[in-house]
């Protein structure tokens, strides 16, 4: 699935007065900036952007001279042309008249990191103030761009952005003004797993644990998660299966449980990652073998078992749309309008929005299967 990019939104520039009231700087040190769509002031979508994370300070230092580490490379607009920010009526009937905001991440690590003082790489200034960034932009449109009027609100984000949902779900909704009175979350491709390799190596793991400390992401992070857990082990909450466990507000998961990241970085992910499994992800599945469909499988299925095991999963106003299709964060693809599981994922997300209070079953979408060992693998058509 292609990521067709419109033109929509204008970037601004956070205030500098608010920007310096938070510190908050991407990682070169440039204002942090978000692209904004004006439309209903009192209806609003805020849109955290993805984009991986830097896993060590010599990543960061490379980043931070990119359009994901400064504000300085930004082009002057920017949009997606799928999923909840989109322009179109036609793709997106119930958002595209709302003021769609994608705060735009230059930080590295899903806007929680908050480091006070900047470290110095090789002569390249980083600072790590992803949760002051975010902060300061919600500020920002709030004192200057008229969210002080809004009365309905939903928080989304895809990738990294989705796990920034899935962070900061309940800690965004207590800085919006006191005149929100629906307030809604959706991650898209977010629910990042805690899962080894196929050689039972912890790689991914591993790159979260060390991007949490030496982020400083610990106020990043839900309090009462790291009160549930030893000092050593708090980092085990930046997890998007554990973080999920403590959102309060509504939430709508939107996730392939056999996204391509996922699959291409966590669970294949190796120095010595063999020819077989290049060549069974290369062509979405058609060239795996038995064994291999099995154990994709069995990841897809951990995925939502980990879902299911948070109460949040049939907590009542919650809902979520699981699928098969091979790509990841399909919210900015065309696959917002053509993946399905008995419903599209546009109209489900829909659905569930205009809802009030639900059982989480009316507005929670699983397959029954995920790949078969006959070809073509895939069993849900509207995947090709």
């Amino acid at each position: 699935v292609v990521v067709d990019v419109a033109v929509g939104g204008t970037l601004k520039l956070v205030e500098e007065e608010i920007a310096q009231k938070h510190n908050a700087k991407c990682l070169d040190g440039s204002l942090p900036g978000f692209y904004i769509s004006h439309g209903s002031t009192s209806h609003w979508v805020l849109y955290f952007r993805g984009g991986g994370w830097c896993k060590d300070e010599s990543d960061c230092a490379k980043r931070s001279k990119t359009v994901l580490g400064t504000s300085t490379l930004l082009p002057k607009t920017f949009a997606f042309s799928d999923g909840f920010t989109a322009d179109d009526a036609d793709v997106n009937p119930v958002f595209a008249n709302f003021t769609r905001v994608i705060l735009w991440y230059c930080d590295g690590a899903s806007f929680a990191g908050m480091k006070e003082e900047p470290i110095d790489v090789n002569g390249t200034t980083l600072f790590f103030r992803g949760r002051s960034n975010m902060v300061a932009m919600i500020e920002d449109l709030t004192v200057n761009y008229n969210m002080s009027q809004a009365t309905n609100v939903l928080l989304s984000g895809g990738s990294a952005g989705g796990l920034a949902v899935f962070l900061h779900a309940d800690y965004v909704r207590s800085l919006l003004p006191p005149s929100v009175v629906k307030y809604k979350v959706s991650p898209s491709s977010g629910f990042f797993l805690d899962h080894t390799n196929t050689r039972n190596e912890p790689i991914y793991p591993e790159m979260i644990k060390y991007i949490y400390k030496m982020q400083n992401a610990s106020a990043g992070v839900s309090e009462q998660c790291r009160c549930d857990r030893v000092g050593t082990q708090h980092y085990e909450c930046m997890f998007a299966q554990v973080a999920y466990m403590y959102i309060q507000s509504p939430v709508f998961v939107l996730q392939s449980q056999l996204d391509m990241w996922q699959l291409e970085n966590i669970y294949t992910q190796s120095n010595t990652i063999t020819s077989s499994w290049q060549q069974c992800l290369k062509k979405g599945f058609h060239n795996c073998n038995t064994t291999q469909i099995d154990e994709l499988n069995a990841y897809g299925t951990a995925l939502l078992d980990h879902a299911r095991q948070a109460h949040t999963f049939n907590k009542q106003g919650n809902g979520g749309f699981y699928h098969s299709c091979f790509d990841h964060d399909s919210q900015q693809s065309s696959g917002w309008k053509h993946y399905s599981v008995n419903i599209t994922m546009k109209d489900a997300a829909n659905k569930w929005w205009n809802s009030d209070g639900d059982d989480a079953q009316q507005h929670t979408y699983v397959q029954a299967n995920l790949l078969q060992h006959s070809k073509p693998h895939q069993t849900n058509p509207s995947c090709a």
